[in-house]
Parts: structure tokens; sequence; C-alpha cells
């Protein structure tokens, strides 16, 4: 199965602040290849590179569309890491409407597409070291991985102290 998958940017082993207003970075994101049924918990990892999701959700909703060429309608957040909490984002003049609901898992961003795809993401800190962020962007849309995205995270978080952490 072919995946979908940015790669790294340079700048990955830092944070960087807010995108400024109309600007657009490539964002740090893995998408398992679009089919019809899910084979594992998620969908994708995406890395934004900062908190503000105002900013950083722009370039993930446009890089959703051209990957899986349907429109995003709509994305649901926890407001529990972001600074910002918007009620819509605009992508290339489409406007995306924006909800936030408090989950146990806060590193969840779920969107829906018109198509009828609802695609299920884990957010990864963006402080997050850029091994350990690599390491839960790729098991993220193995299609056997059955972990949430708090789980993913806790064991990415091993990824730097250990070999290789258990799944």
């Amino acid at each position: 199965m072919a995946l979908e998958t940015a790669p790294l940017p340079p700048d990955s082993h830092g944070t960087s602040g807010p995108l400024a207003q109309g600007s657009r970075l490539s964002p740090r994101l893995s998408l398992r290849a679009a089919s019809r049924e899910r084979p594992g918990a998620l969908d994708g990892a995406w890395w934004p590179r900062s908190s503000d999701l105002a900013a950083e959700a722009p370039s993930l909703l446009a890089a959703i569309w051209a990957a899986r060429d349907s429109k995003p309608l709509h994305m649901t957040y926890d407001p529990g890491i972001w600074d910002s909490h918007p009620a819509r984002v605009y992508v290339d003049g489409h406007r995306v409407k924006a909800g936030w609901f408090r989950t146990d898992d806060a590193h969840q961003v779920t969107v829906a597409l018109a198509n009828g795809t609802r695609l299920i993401f884990v957010v990864i800190p963006s402080d997050l070291d850029a091994d350990q962020a690599s390491w839960a962007m790729q098991r993220s849309i193995e299609p056997d991985n059955v972990l949430s995205p708090g789980e993913l995270l806790t064991l990415s978080r091993r990824a730097g102290r250990d070999d290789e952490p258990q799944r």
C-alpha cells in the first residue's frame, strides 16, 4: 500500500513561531493512502510548528484536500493543546467549519471531507524532538496500529531514550 507522506523539512529539529498571516509552509504530515477501510486506529499524524491552530490549520487542510481530492468541510479538535480556537478556517477561499470539544485524548484532530471520508490524526506537539516525532508519524500510518494518539505519543517519547520502544 502506497503512503502519502511529506518529508520532514530541514527546520524540523527546532520549533518556530506561528506563521505570518497569509503565509503557508508545507505541513509536516503523514497520511495513509486512501482506502475504503481504516485498517489502523489513525489515518496519520500532523506535527504543527506551533500551538496556534488558526495559523497552522490552513496548511494541514490544504494538504489533505490536495492528497484526497475532496474539500475539507469540518474539523474538530480539543482546545486543551491549542492557543487559538477558531470556529472556521479558510483554505484557498473555501470556509471549513471548525469546532472543539474536550476529550480524553487532546492530541487528536478529525477532518470530515466532502466525499464522506472522516480522517483521524494524532497531533504531535510542536516542541517534540524530531526523532521522536518522526517515529510517531511513521507508526501512525501502520495498518496494524491500534494505539490512541496519547498512547502513541507516550511511546514516541520513549523512542528517544530506548533503542526500540515496545508496541
